[in-house]
């Protein structure tokens, strides 16, 4: 039984089935209300991650007056 299926059905119909009173059948609205009505937490944000251990150098790539390909050329020749 979905949720639109509940709410769409007739209160009397509802009563008419067995072990179901008014005070269940509103406990079951009350219940519904609260979870549709419910805080959904934001997601928690990912941890940051050094990206500097990852061979990753912001740096290098926000300096605009620096050619890249000799930056390139010796990070390169740093490595060897």
């Amino acid at each position: 039984v979905l949720v639109s299926d509940l709410l769409d059905s007739d209160m009397e119909s509802l009563l008419n089935l067995k072990d179901i009173d008014e005070q269940a059948l509103d406990s079951i609205y009350e219940s519904v209300q609260n979870y549709v009505e419910r805080k959904i937490e934001p997601e928690e944000e990912e941890d940051e991650v050094d990206l500097s251990s990852l061979g990753i150098d912001l740096e290098l790539e926000n300096k605009s007056d620096i050619d890249p390909a000799s930056e390139l050329e010796k990070s390169i020749s740093e490595e060897e």
